[in-house]
């Protein structure tokens, strides 16, 4: 028994064609570029995974990695000027 109504089935429709478009819209990107687009787009991280052709395991460390960093300046990252030393 089918007891989708046709709101949900509109749903349905409405994000796989979100995939789609996400997907079109990273072609010829850089992996990254490709990930940060399609979460921005709010894609799960398992059709993330799949679109970008890496692991959702791999998403997922990219995404806490993301998160770590917001905000953040590494000392590595700041030059320092000879008068500084």
């Amino acid at each position: 028994m089918n007891t989708k109504t046709s709101a949900d089935h509109m749903a349905d429709i409405s994000y796989k064609l979100d995939v789609v478009v996400g997907f079109l819209a990273t072609r010829g990107l850089e992996n990254d570029a490709v990930v940060d687009r399609l979460l921005k787009l709010g894609l799960s991280r398992k059709v993330v995974a799949t679109v970008s052709g890496l692991t959702e395991n791999a998403i997922n460390v990219r995404v806490h990695r993301a998160k770590g960093n917001k905000g953040k300046t590494g000392k590595k990252d700041v030059e320092r000027s000879p008068e500084q030393e």
